[in-house]
């Protein structure tokens, strides 16, 4: 306030200046006020005059609106941020029920006693059941019985702490009464408090995998045991690195031990009887070059010198180019044969039988 008095006595007038006054009451007051000097007739300063209005009143409507404003739009932005939230939430919640139900495997919440509280559509494909068909059921009633003591110890464990998740592949039994293979991947949902809540379980259905699995099995068994009775060999040649696997008889055809593994062509070809390497190496070429198929006799020398044929017949196997890759096959034992005919040609030329006498 002194400066603008100081303005007053320097002769300048002093418009709406808003002050606080203390009555004699001691209450505050605001008031509005404007100065200015008074001057006698030849210009001296010999006073100052002024007018006062009280705007307490109005200051404190102006003040009340001020804070009923700011209180306004304090609320307004609450509303807003809870309106986003609850559209975040909102967003939130129908990207987990597109997740959840329209999964491609199965997905289930279950209670901790193993009751079912949310399954989603893949799930119900997969067992065979509806939500409310499973609402009566655990998850032990519809586990196979050999699989069940395995899924209650995992539980126990959940429970005390000593897993946070787990993964098994098991059995079901679908409403049907067939068994169901299925990989199956759980986990514990603890509160704020470590609490456990409940389960979440993701289930993928695995019984084709699981069959086509035993039905190879079965097949390379069944192989195994044809190859065994027909003392066949097979063998395979990756056409990159030149190195063969072998199988069934082969070591055995070759005079070598039965855990023999696999041969480089070098080593293949060095058992093979020297009298019959040119030709061999020239039908291969062919076949790799130009008719994809295998079909010879030859002989081979065995560790200990004898001599033994063998009849081979494969085909090559190109890749999506078109460009070999590999060539596989079957070899047999023909050496008791090779003797036999052996054995008839000396006889009939010995008896003077020949071979078109023989055939008429």
């Amino acid at each position: 306030m002194q400066a603008l008095w100081d303005k007053v006595f320097d002769g300048q007038n002093v418009d709406q200046v808003v002050h606080r006054l203390i009555t004699k009451g001691g209450t505050v007051k605001w008031a509005v006020a404007m100065w200015g000097p008074v001057t006698d007739e030849v210009g001296r300063h010999v006073g100052i005059r002024g007018t006062c209005q009280d705007i307490t009143e109005r200051v404190v409507a102006e003040r009340l609106l001020e804070e009923t404003t700011q209180k306004f739009r304090t609320i307004v932005e609450e509303m807003a941020e809870r309106k986003r939230a609850e559209v975040a939430l909102r967003e939130s919640e129908e990207r987990f029920r597109a997740i959840f139900f329209q999964a491609a495997v199965g997905i289930a919440q279950t209670s901790l006693d193993g009751r079912w509280l949310l399954v989603n559509d893949r799930l119900s494909e997969i067992l065979g059941y509806s939500l409310s068909e499973l609402s009566g059921k655990t998850f032990v009633d519809i586990t196979h019985p050999d699989d069940r003591e395995a899924n209650l110890r995992a539980r126990r464990q959940f429970l005390v702490g000593e897993i946070s998740s787990w993964s098994t592949e098991k059995r079901y039994i679908h409403k049907d009464g067939t068994t169901v293979w299925a990989r199956a991947f759980v986990s514990l949902v603890r509160d704020q408090h470590n609490q456990p809540q409940y389960f979440i379980s993701v289930v993928e259905d695995i019984t084709e995998k699981i069959e086509a699995e035993r039905a190879l099995r079965d097949s390379e068994r069944r192989l195994a045991m044809a190859q065994s009775a027909a003392h066949l060999g097979t063998w395979e040649r990756d056409l990159s690195t030149n190195v063969k696997t072998i199988s069934g008889a082969y070591a055995k055809l070759y005079g070598l031990a039965p855990d023999h593994g696999g041969l480089t062509y070098e080593e293949w070809l060095s058992m093979i009887h020297p009298d019959d390497r040119d030709r061999l190496q020239t039908h291969i070429q062919e076949s790799i070059e130009r008719t994809g198929f295998w079909d010879t006799e030859f002989r081979v020398v065995w560790p200990d010198g004898s001599v033994h044929w063998i009849l081979t017949k494969g085909t090559l196997f190109l890749d999506e180019s078109g460009q070999p890759v590999r060539r596989a096959g079957v070899n047999l034992d023909i050496t008791e044969r090779k003797r036999a005919e052996a054995a008839l040609r000396e006889s009939e030329e010995r008896f003077g039988i020949w071979p078109t006498q023989r055939r008429s």
